[in-house]
């Protein structure tokens, strides 16, 4: 936690790294309202939570295993404003492999049929590549994309 004056409080490095991602999106996309956002890899939530303080989109997509998901909600409920609906994507990190075998993200019921806005922070780069082939459904339903590599995957 950083201490950035009585105007601001405290700060913790992951909310000033969503502030960036949020800056990067309003410098390549501008104004994200009405938006249908999907993200892979939510985290605890804190990325909806600042893109849902600056706009009013029409839904956020979350796309993570359960027990993400699970901490996710919890997160979320303190926030009622946030319109987010999770995507469940395997009952546990030990059935990804099995679940997605064979299968992919493009029929899922749960899904829209389109999005404004793809993106991930590290999330996607960090899957397998096997796994990571499986979403390119889910990406093709996307007219915009942003997703943070931190591994150097996607070379």
């Amino acid at each position: 936690m950083f201490f950035f004056g009585p105007s601001y409080g405290f700060l913790s490095g992951l909310t000033l790294r969503y502030i960036q991602v949020l800056a990067d999106l309003v410098q390549h996309f501008g104004d994200l309202t009405n938006f249908n956002i999907v993200e892979i890899g939510s985290g605890f939530g804190g990325q909806s939570k600042i893109v849902s303080d600056i706009f009013s989109v029409a839904s956020y997509t979350l796309v993570d295993l359960p027990e993400a998901l699970a901490l996710t909600s919890r997160f979320i409920a303190q926030f009622p404003a946030i319109k987010t609906r999770s995507v469940l994507l395997a009952p546990s990190q030990e059935d990804l492999r099995e679940t997605m075998k064979g299968n992919s993200l493009d029929n899922s019921e749960f899904l829209l049929a389109t999005y404004d806005l793809c993106m991930s922070n590290s999330a996607f780069t960090e899957l397998e590549p096997q796994t990571r082939n499986r979403y390119w459904p889910l990406l093709k339903r996307c007219t915009r994309g942003y997703i943070v590599d931190n591994s150097a995957c996607l070379q």
